[in-house]
């Protein structure tokens, strides 16, 4: 074997430059499957990630927008919506689940001399634990400072880091629209794609600030029984449950909302099988487009070792006139399309690897090299060398040994 190696190297050698163009094929083909692949896995990760994010045991109920309601449902004009009364009726009837209410807006906040535009997430103090949040200073809001309009905040780190630079934020104030509140916390922030999910909006949290419910609707001006609410969360004991909650959680909402869809409730589970779903059938396209470069890779080896077995017919009847069997023969030249296949193979990982972090860098996309995509290409690209040069090598190995010696 090690002979037949030696020889298909000397063999490849005689002609570098036809040998160097027929393992392009090879090359680009293994590269495009590297970087298909790690890209379909980077937005994967990506997706997958921001999912678990809003809980895979939680179930999520959010306002629908005006547009989204059907006709009748708006001349019936029978619901306001979400309020904080959906809040407490869904909590009293689920005692044993965490039911989180959340606002949203967006305001300029003074913080020193800067104005900084911001989102306000204002919601109550269970919020810290049914999104996972971990502080970096301080504390987060209590029930008593919620209850009691206290004007307080707790400030991402993104906006820690950029305005109090050198200082503690902790003690610290900023203003929202000439009302002041007390730093109290910097939570760690995270972001999110864009492209998370379908059915629910997802944004980054790294220019937030969390207010205590209460507060925002004392801000306001509403009531704290019928104040619009944005978003109700309410997690559950474990994933096993969310089927069941949501059923009964759309039941009470049918009640209190005079029969109006109004909103929609959403179970990031669902969102996640949904989600892997279509990233399987988005893996087999990209790793179905990549193959057709190692197709014609393939197809290059092929005609190339045709050509070799055509022009060494004198050296293949040589070889069989001095005792090389079929089998010999057959095996040089499956040597030499392995070889190909091989050298290009592992140029075309290096080059995937490459290309891989390039499109990271310049394409801001997420993209993940895996173990298995390697060994894939590595392993697609010899067999594609080996089968595209039996044919060949069946060829040679089958000419009139008599007639190759005649060959001019």
């Amino acid at each position: 074997m090690i002979r037949d190696i030696k020889i298909a190297l000397e063999s490849l050698g005689h002609n570098v430059f036809r040998s160097f163009l027929t393992t392009l094929g090879i090359i680009f083909g293994v590269a495009a499957v590297i970087s298909m692949m790690s890209i379909s896995e980077g937005a994967k990760k990506e997706i997958i990630d921001n999912i678990k994010q809003l809980g895979l045991n939680n179930v999520i109920v959010e306002n629908k927008s005006y547009d989204d309601l059907k006709n009748d449902d708006r001349s019936r004009n029978l619901s306001k919506g979400l309020t904080i009364n959906d809040s407490y009726v869904i909590s009293e009837i689920l005692e044993n689940s965490v039911v989180v209410s959340e606002i949203f807006s967006s305001a300029d906040v003074t913080i020193g001399s800067n104005i900084v535009k911001t989102d306000i997430i204002a919601t109550d103090e269970k919020f810290i634990r049914i999104k996972n949040l971990e502080l970096r200073k301080g504390r987060f809001f209590d029930s008593n400072e919620n209850l009691n309009y206290k004007m307080v905040c707790v400030i991402s780190d993104k906006i820690a880091n950029k305005n109090f630079i050198g200082e503690n934020p902790i003690g610290k104030s900023i203003k929202i629209r000439k009302q002041r509140l007390n730093i109290i916390g910097v939570f760690k922030s995270n972001t999110v794609s864009s492209k998370a999910a379908d059915g629910i909006e997802m944004t980054s949290n790294e220019n937030s600030i969390i207010i205590p419910l209460f507060t925002m609707i004392k801000r306001k001006g509403k009531s704290t029984h019928d104040a619009k609410i944005d978003r109700i969360t309410i997690q559950t004991k474990n994933e096993n449950l969310v089927f069941k909650i949501s059923g009964i959680v759309g039941t009470i909402l049918k009640r209190l909302h005079n029969d109006i869809e109004d909103y929609k409730i959403v179970l990031p589970r669902e969102l996640l099988a949904q989600a892997q779903k279509t990233q399987r059938i988005f893996n087999i396209v990209m790793g179905t487009i990549a193959s057709i470069s190692l197709l014609v890779g393939g197809i290059g080896i092929t005609n190339i070792m045709l050509a070799n077995a055509l022009e060494r017919r004198k050296e293949i009847g040589l070889r069989m006139a001095i005792g090389a069997t079929k089998r010999s023969i057959t095996i040089q030249f499956l040597a030499e399309a392995g070889m190909i296949s091989l050298i290009g193979g592992i140029i075309g990982i290096g080059l995937g690897i490459i290309m891989t972090f390039a499109i990271s860098k310049y394409a801001e996309w997420d993209t993940t090299v895996t173990f298995i995509s390697i060994v894939v290409s590595f392993i697609v690209s010899v067999s594609v060398g080996l089968i595209s040069g039996f044919l060949p090598a069946k060829k040679a190995a089958n000419m009139n040994p008599i007639e190759a010696l005649h060959y001019e």
